[in-house]
């Protein structure tokens, strides 16, 4: 491979290459100018060889290269930006000025749900709040929806505000956690209350976490609750009558009287 390099218009028979590289939808420029991006000119010659040059884009998103007459392939680079490619004829000594556009490649979700606690035995009556930490493992900001259901949903509240009952026929209770950045944790508290006539018996609650930006990317986990019968405080024992102490004792007195006098007679 064999390569050349010009920097000046007065390079003998080269035409000049530029432009500018914006951030595009994908059919118009709908952001500002892509600075760094890499351009690469490619031509192939049958007999003298494969030519290459390249430069990147300021950071007003400009280039520019002198090149050549001929036929050349243009790919242009960019770190979070679809490639680009297209084809280019240059005529010696006419310049060539070309836009590029680099379409964003949709930011990944990623969502991470943990607690340090997931099971608890409570006594009817008892409440237990439960700490959870949602990690938005994806890149760029997202907003995390935290929903929490099980058959005894309504024992539970998610944290501030008070929580709303999502769409769709009463679904479960949720609350969003919104612009976490990537690789940052957003917090939710849960709390459980049991209510007084709760049976006894195991009940379990599930959490899902699921990203705003791709709701097909989600967490779950699930906790798991023990209820536990009060036990009966009332207690079986020997009773003394509310009378005087004094009553008491001149009563044991007679019956001890009457008992020694039916054993003299």
């Amino acid at each position: 491979m064999t390569g050349f390099e010009a920097s000046g218009e007065d390079e003998a028979g080269l035409s000049r290459f530029y432009g500018i590289v914006y951030e595009s939808d994908g059919t118009r420029a709908v952001g500002e100018p892509v600075p760094g991006a890499e351009i690469t000119t490619e031509q192939d010659y049958n007999l003298t060889g494969h030519y290459v040059n390249s430069t990147v884009s300021g950071e007003d998103g400009s280039f520019e290269m002198f090149l050549p007459g001929g036929d050349f392939k243009v790919t242009v680079m960019k770190d979070g930006y679809e490639p680009f490619s297209t084809s280019l004829k240059v005529v010696p000594g006419r310049d060539v000025n070309m836009d590029i556009f680099l379409v964003k490649k949709p930011s990944g979700a990623g969502v991470n749900l943990s607690s340090e606690k997931v099971s608890a035995e409570l006594l009817q009556g008892e409440s237990l709040m439960i700490h959870l930490e949602v990690m938005n493992t994806g890149t760029g900001t997202d907003t995390i929806i935290v929903e929490i259901s099980g058959k005894m949903r309504e024992w539970a509240s998610l944290g501030e505000p008070v929580i709303t009952r999502s769409s769709g026929g009463g679904g479960p209770y949720a609350q969003s956690i919104s612009n976490i950045d990537d690789y940052s944790i957003g917090n939710v508290d849960i709390n459980i209350s049991v209510p007084d006539d709760a049976q006894a018996g195991k009940y379990n609650f599930t959490i899902r976490a699921t990203s705003q930006k791709d709701p097909e990317t989600f967490d779950t986990m699930d906790i798991y609750i023990t209820v536990k019968e009060k036990e009966n405080e009332e207690e079986v024992g020997f009773v003394i009558p509310s009378v005087g102490i004094g009553a008491f004792v001149l009563s044991l007195s007679i019956m001890g009287f009457v008992f020694l006098r039916r054993r003299a007679l």
